[in-house]
């Protein structure tokens, strides 16, 4: 009986708990690692949140709710640089929407760069497309000037199958 109460209790609470799905896998030639995004999704499969990992470091873990894509999200920085940010003035949480991925092109001069990207949730899951192709991938060119020191974001290449 006691094993009966405990698989009950598995089968009523495990739906209410938040899962995440892996939405994008991003490398660079300018870092080491790989960073994993995913959107973490509760009980009602509504997008609450994203969540920031590196591959390479399994205790790191940076969670954003999904209502500070109004104001933006910094998603990378390196030395006071905000390099990669993310914000939206239309993301619905049952739906997605439009999503600015905004990166530092030249750290010099601070000029930026900018890629329109859509999340869409189709029903089953959650997914990120780029021209109304679907991504999964994502590669960061760096631009580096002499001695091969890195200052910013040349390009951002989709779906690159070396990833």
């Amino acid at each position: 009986m006691r094993y009966f109460i405990l698989l009950c209790c598995f089968i009523f609470i495990m739906p209410l708990m938040a899962a995440e799905q892996l939405i994008l896998t991003c490398t660079s030639d300018g870092m080491d690692g790989t960073l994993q995004l995913k959107v973490k999704i509760n009980e009602y499969d509504e997008a609450v949140g994203l969540v920031l990992y590196k591959k390479e470091e399994p205790d790191y873990r940076e969670e954003f709710q999904a209502e500070e894509l109004k104001n933006g999200l910094v998603i990378l920085s390196i030395d006071d640089h905000e390099v990669v940010r993310l914000h939206s003035q239309n993301f619905d949480q049952t739906r997605g929407g439009l999503i600015v991925l905004d990166y530092l092109e030249n750290g010099f001069n601070n000029s930026r760069g900018a890629i329109e990207l859509e999340v869409l949730h189709d029903g089953l899951t959650w997914g990120i497309l780029h021209r109304r192709e679907e991504v999964e991938r994502m590669f960061m060119e760096a631009r580096k000037i002499i001695f091969g020191k890195v200052i910013g974001i040349k390009e951002v290449h989709m779906n690159i199958s070396n990833i």
